[in-house]
């Protein structure tokens, strides 16, 4: 962000948080609900896939790490949230 100041000056940043029930759709959306990855259809509706290697291979572990509990051994705090931060910031400039 300060790469950004240097260059446009005054800036604000906020911070834009997912909330767990989010019906958009794009990549970060479903980080409550891990099944929904599984879904070919849902995949389909982000570009994101388009750029992953061995998409298939990966949605395939995705999909024993949930049967066997390891999704949830590891990410299974998200499960009480409410909202997450995954990165997405709102940048704005002010104009002079």
């Amino acid at each position: 962000m300060e790469d950004l100041r240097a260059v446009l000056g005054r800036i604000s940043i906020q911070t834009v948080t997912v909330p767990a029930d989010c019906k958009d759709g794009f990549l970060g959306a479903y980080w409550r609900r891990p099944y929904a990855y599984l879904d070919s259809v849902v995949r389909s509706g982000m570009s994101s896939f388009a750029r992953i290697s061995e998409v298939e291979s990966r949605i395939e572990e995705l999909r024993k790490d949930l049967a066997s509990g390891v999704w949830e051994r590891s990410h299974g705090h998200l499960l009480g949230a409410d909202t997450l931060d995954i990165g997405y910031r709102l940048v704005t400039v002010e104009l002079q």
